[in-house]
Order: C-alpha cells, then structure tokens, then sequence
C-alpha cells in the first residue's frame, strides 16, 4: 500500500509540473489542499488555497515555468506522502530570456475525504549545489 501511496503522490507532483508549464492555474489548484502551507525562503508563510492561487498567479505572470522534480526520497504513512528532492528547470519571461531554476523541496501530500492525494505542505529552498 505505501509503495501505490508513493507512485500516487509522485503522479500528483507530475501533473502539477504539467499544470505550471501550461500555465493553467485553475489545473494547479486542483492539486492544492483547502488548507495548504507553502514555506518559501525569506517570505512569509502562504497559508491556505486563496494566498497558494496568489502565490501561483504571481508566479505565472513573471514567465514560463519549466521544471522536474529529481526525488531524493519518498515514503508515506497512514494518509499521508512525503517526497523531497531538487527541482530544476528554467523560467522563460516574457521578452524571451531563459534562466536555469533549481531548489530543494520537502511535499507532503495527504489523502482528502475522496481518496485524492493534495499538496498539503510545501517548503522549498535555494538548492546547494
């Protein structure tokens, strides 16, 4: 069951990658739990869905978002998935310019009242190399 409970949160984070490059923000929420807590360095807490669609809203509007996630580890317990690795990819902006992006990153997804695994905390850091 933990192994199926891992391929699902990894497929979670495989359609939010999809989500972001499109650009299709209602898609990336759909993967967001009402109560989510993102961490990002140096800026305050993003608590909940509506401060997540903000976060994410903003980050659409510097540019196009291309990354994978490369799994350091992964296990879940009871409703609950955590995934950590690095993420890397590029941030295209508007007038074309392309830059490498990369961080570390620590998910926990859990299962909802329907079964579905959602981002339920997210913590991201510059990536040390």
């Amino acid at each position: 069951m933990s192994e199926d409970l891992v391929a699902r949160g990894r497929a979670v984070v495989t359609s939010h990658e999809a989500y972001v490059q499109a650009g299709n923000l209602a898609a990336i929420m759909t993967n967001m739990a009402p109560d989510i807590v993102v961490m990002v360095p140096d800026s305050p807490l993003i608590e909940g869905a509506a401060a997540c669609r903000a976060m994410y809203a903003a980050l659409l509007e510097i540019g196009r978002w291309k990354f994978e996630h490369d799994y350091h580890g992964a296990h879940a317990e009871g409703a609950f998935v955590f995934l950590h690795g690095v993420a890397r990819g590029s941030l295209t902006t508007p007038d074309g310019l392309s830059q490498p992006v990369s961080n570390n990153f620590q998910i926990t997804l859990k299962l909802n009242r329907d079964n579905r695994l959602e981002a339920w905390r997210v913590g991201f850091a510059p990536d040390g190399g």
